[in-house]
């Protein structure tokens, strides 16, 4: 059994942290093409839910967000698979606040815990 392969990705991060050491800013750029993009090619200038699942739309209270989507064609044929963006941008996303507790001298679960981030 052959399938489509999932779309590849890769997101660059940068960040901005408070005196206290807490996420002030965050800012995601993904170049990638979505499975539907892939399908139906790019339609228009919005950015592709499929494609930014698992960056956008985080419930994290972080004041200053940027989500970007760098279209990107790939060189095969991408298809669906569960979960579509969110098996790897959720992943690339908590993994970089990982890097913000850390640089910011808190404990992981200190920073996504007690509310703190939570809208």
């Amino acid at each position: 059994m052959q399938d489509v392969l999932r779309p590849v990705a890769e997101v660059n991060f940068r960040g901005a942290l408070d005196n206290e050491g807490w996420p002030l800013a965050i800012e995601a750029i993904s170049a990638t093409e979505g499975p539907a993009e892939a399908i139906a090619g790019k339609q228009g200038e919005k950015l592709h839910p499929t494609a930014l699942g698992g960056l956008s739309g985080k419930s994290y209270a972080i004041a200053n967000k940027r989500i970007a989507q760098i279209y990107v064609k790939g060189p095969v044929m991408f298809g669906y698979w569960r979960s579509v963006g969110n098996s790897l941008n959720d992943f690339f996303y908590e993994s970089f606040l990982d890097e913000l507790a850390d640089k910011g001298g808190k404990d992981l679960f200190e920073l996504r815990g007690a509310n703190r981030l939570w809208i």
